[in-house]
């Protein structure tokens, strides 16, 4: 084509350009916008033949149909880039959702997220902003922006109505000046709430599209799934260190087993106390620690390897609830007295999720009870052998003296009296220790038969009268004649009683009164009161008053005592089925009360 021929052309495509209108077949054609140019060659020139009408259909029919091949390979390939994009983007999402959720760094989880935006959507620039508090949004990743503040974004109104609508929207409406930027936001949302904010940027036009707003909403669900995740992970591990610096720095050892049996957690005292190195048995199964007899692991937890089997076998129940304390001697170089207390590890389901053992040394306070143990057996039969025979000797002198009637008979009478009564106190004593280790041991019978209450209440005001006149106190019995008898072993129910009056006497002031009260509390059980109008027991010292050797604190009584009064009476009253505990009086003082059951009651359990 010569030079003569491109300006024909030319002046061909400037007519065209000013008429929009075909000038001849082979020159400009437009259709949907698209314009075709057509040219004939023939020989090495370009003409223009005359053409008959049918020539001109052929002609207009090649155009039509070469203008719809190239507008079907325009959209063919619109769609095959489309597609490709999409694929991409769904195959992009498979392989993120892979890399987040084996990801539980909140650090690595905002990187990863930004990258995969990046490379999905052919951002420029972006951050992810996270809201830790409503309040207090900040930049947590950034990529290829330096200058961007959070001030200047959440100012932004694209970004105030994707956090509005929750979805991610763009700003890429409307004319753009060269260079401006286009913005894509995405929030990252759980439960309703926006706990980040995805912000790509881009200088293209028509840089994001529908795809990328697809894409990008199910990359912030995926997202906000694992930054949960990754928060919860963070605040179980800061949970589970925190609960260790804890651990480490109690006195007792403790053990915590999940519910299928592995150790979960173990302190080092574990190691000093129960002989047990925590590193070996920490993320170890009970099944395999059992298994190795080297390691002792039941034993040292005091428990036989079948009943630790049994336990766990049971860990799964929901109604598993906490063990009895058991104390047992640990298997170390050094002996020592450990107590157990078991206790089930509630979730928020309320199901059993493990076990917690407590391990507490209480190796003085058993060695402490030894010794009272080894004292009470040397005063049972070391001194209750002589003072029998003393009590006998006083008995045998108070009645020799009675046949006489001179003064220094009566003399020796009264000194004989005051003397069986001490002896008797002390004989109380003893045989109360000596009932006490039988009721501990369990090799205590007893032998009921059925009695009237009131003469064992008289009997003790008669055995308590003289030491009641000399501190003129009144001794009152209140109990209605058709009080139902009770099947006790009379013996210690009676020295029940002389119990709580005696120890009212101590406490009770001068000129005061103690009154010994029986009811018949309900059909089944009969109650007994001792009132008295003393300083009464402090609310704090009501529970531990019935221990072994337990005195009230900060109160002075007319006399001392051992403090074993009280531990038989509890321990004599439950032998018998009984309560006993105590009451305040509303006139000053205190009420001890005691439960028998009646003897209607136990007549019918016996048919």
């Amino acid at each position: 084509m010569n030079a003569e021929n491109v300006n024909e052309l030319s002046s061909f495509r400037n007519l065209y350009l000013m008429t929009r209108r075909p000038i001849a077949p082979w020159l400009p054609w437009v259709y949907g916008g698209l314009t075709i140019l057509l040219l004939v060659i023939l020989a090495s020139e370009l003409a223009a033949p005359a053409f008959d009408f049918r020539a001109i259909f052929i002609l207009s029919l090649m155009m039509a149909l070469l203008l719809l091949t190239l507008l079907n390979v325009r959209v063919y390939n619109r769609v095959e880039s489309a597609l490709k994009h999409r694929v991409l983007q769904l195959s992009a999402l498979s392989e993120i959702s892979k890399e987040l959720f084996l990801t539980l760094n909140q650090e690595q989880v905002y990187k990863l997220v930004l990258d995969r935006a990046f490379e999905a959507t052919g951002a420029q620039s972006g951050i992810i902003v996270l809201y830790d508090t409503p309040n207090e949004p900040h930049i947590v990743a950034r990529r290829n922006e330096g200058k961007v503040t959070t001030g200047g974004l959440v100012s932004l109104e694209v970004f105030k109505q994707a956090l509005k609508l929750g979805k991610p929207i763009t700003d890429d409406e409307g004319p753009f000046a060269n260079g401006m930027k286009r913005r894509l936001i995405a929030p990252i949302k759980r439960e309703d709430t926006s706990i980040a904010v995805i912000v790509l940027e881009s200088r293209r036009s028509n840089a994001f599209l529908d795809d990328d707003l697809s894409f990008m909403a199910q990359l912030a669900a995926q997202a906000g799934i694992v930054i949960e995740n990754a928060r919860m992970f963070d605040w179980i591990q800061e949970s589970r260190n925190r609960l260790q610096v804890i651990l480490d720095s109690m006195g007792d050892a403790v053990v915590v087993f999940d519910v299928d049996g592995k150790v979960a957690l173990a302190n080092p005292k574990v190691a000093e106390l129960l002989n047990l190195n925590p590193n070996l048995v920490i993320n170890e199964h009970v099944w395999r620690l059992l298994e190795r007899s080297d390691l002792h692991f039941a034993e040292k937890l005091g428990f036989a390897p079948e009943a630790m089997r049994a336990l766990f076998l049971d860990a799964t129940d929901e109604a598993v609830g906490s063990g009895p304390r058991v104390t047992f001697k640990s298997i170390s170089n050094q002996p020592r007295y450990v107590e157990r207390t078991i206790a089930p590890v509630i979730g928020l389901d309320g199901r059993t999720d493990g076990l917690v053992m407590v391990f507490s040394d209480v190796t003085e306070e058993e060695q402490l009870a030894q010794q009272r143990e080894d004292l009470s057996r040397m005063i049972v039969h070391d001194l209750r052998s002589p003072l029998t025979a003393m009590n006998a000797s006083m008995k045998l002198l108070g009645e020799l003296s009675s046949r006489e009637n001179s003064n220094f008979a009566r003399t020796i009478q009264r000194t004989t009296e005051t003397s069986q009564r001490a002896l008797r106190k002390v004989l109380n004593m003893i045989n109360s220790l000596l009932d006490l280790a039988k009721m501990e041991s369990g090799t205590m019978t007893l032998e009921p038969e059925y009695h009237l209450l009131r003469p064992m209440a008289e009997a003790v005001r008669a055995e308590l009268m003289p030491l009641a006149e000399e501190l003129d106190i009144q001794i009152i019995i209140d109990m209605p004649d058709e009080i139902p008898p009770v099947k006790i072993e009379s013996d210690k129910i009676e020295r029940v009683l002389l119990n709580l009056v005696d120890n009212a006497l101590k406490f009770s002031p001068i000129g005061g009164t103690i009154r010994i009260q029986v009811r018949q509390e309900n059909s089944e059980f009969v109650r007994v009161e001792v009132i008295d109008n003393g300083p009464g027991v402090p609310n704090d010292q009501k529970q531990h008053i019935f221990e072994r050797f337990r005195q009230v604190e900060g109160t002075k009584g007319n006399r001392g005592g051992t403090g074993l009064g009280l531990t038989f009476a509890q321990m004599a009253v439950q032998a018998h089925g009984g309560e006993i505990w105590i009451e305040n009086n509303p006139d000053g003082g205190s009420i001890f009360v005691f439960t028998l059951p009646a003897a209607v009651v136990v007549m019918q359990d016996e048919q």
